[in-house]
């Protein structure tokens, strides 16, 4: 009984991992369910059993790792392109950094 528990749970992290590989992210969520009601029914394990779960976690924890890292680096540059929008960094004549506001997006009327 255990076994086909292991490998459910070892079917489970297979299929994280593709998802991960996709960058389906949002189906992850779902997984997570089934995995803790899994894993929570396991009893006695194995070394070997053991082993086995060990290594895909440590497989799928690299993917889920460069995975956040990415996402980050997503969140850092839309930050940096909406700060563009706003303002522009630039020096002065001392070669001190420097930032012009952007003034607002009407078009400027002279009468």
């Amino acid at each position: 009984m255990n076994s086909r528990r292991i490998d459910g749970i070892l079917a489970l992290l297979e299929e994280e991992r593709n998802l991960l590989l996709r960058g389906d992210l949002q189906a992850l969520g779902d997984l997570a369910s089934q995995k803790e009601a899994l894993t929570e029914t396991l009893e006695q394990v194995s070394s070997a059993d053991l082993g086995r779960l060990s290594r895909a976690l440590d497989r799928n924890k690299s993917l889920l790792a460069a995975a956040q890292s990415g996402v980050a680096t997503v969140l850092e540059t839309l930050r940096a392109q909406k700060q563009a929008r706003r303002s522009l960094s630039t020096y002065d004549r001392s070669g001190r950094p420097a930032t012009i506001a952007r003034t607002s997006g009407g078009t400027e009327r002279r009468f």
